[in-house]
């Protein structure tokens, strides 16, 4: 991907990059089952049916930093 750098200056956009691969998020998802870290202030869990209502509509307004989706 190229990305012209006036595309970023001119309008003041901030680009966040990150590298993660696929294979971290289950073990990330077993250490904060297990209590390692605490979760609360920073991640929120909803059920699916309310994925587009409480959770993108959220993150698009900055309001959560991390939404766990439960899936049943």
């Amino acid at each position: 991907m190229s990305i012209a750098p006036f595309d970023l200056l001119m309008p003041e956009i901030r680009l966040t990059g990150v590298a993660l691969s696929v294979n971290a998020f289950p073990s990330v998802i077993d250490e904060m089952a297990r209590g390692s870290y605490p979760l609360d202030g920073w991640v929120e869990t909803i059920p699916f049916s309310h994925l587009i209502e409480r959770g993108i509509e959220r993150l698009r307004r900055q309001q959560g930093m991390k939404i766990l989706v439960r899936l049943h």
